[in-house]
């Protein structure tokens, strides 16, 4: 919860920058389309819609 307080105002590509996530790693860690990583990849970490923030948010941390 604090992570995501602090961080809600950053973007998700931000965050994956910072973890050194390709698109292709991160979806492939989630289990996810890398086009819906990539849809969200602009987005501030409060904007993304929550059942592809719930997974990514571990490995964002």
């Amino acid at each position: 919860m604090f992570f995501e307080f602090r961080n809600r105002n950053r973007t998700v590509k931000e965050l994956r920058k910072d973890k050194c996530y390709t698109v292709k790693e991160l979806a492939e860690k989630v289990n996810l389309n890398p086009s819906i990583i990539n849809k969200v990849d602009s987005l501030k970490l409060r904007d993304v819609p929550e059942p592809v923030k719930s997974k990514i948010l571990p490995f964002l941390k």
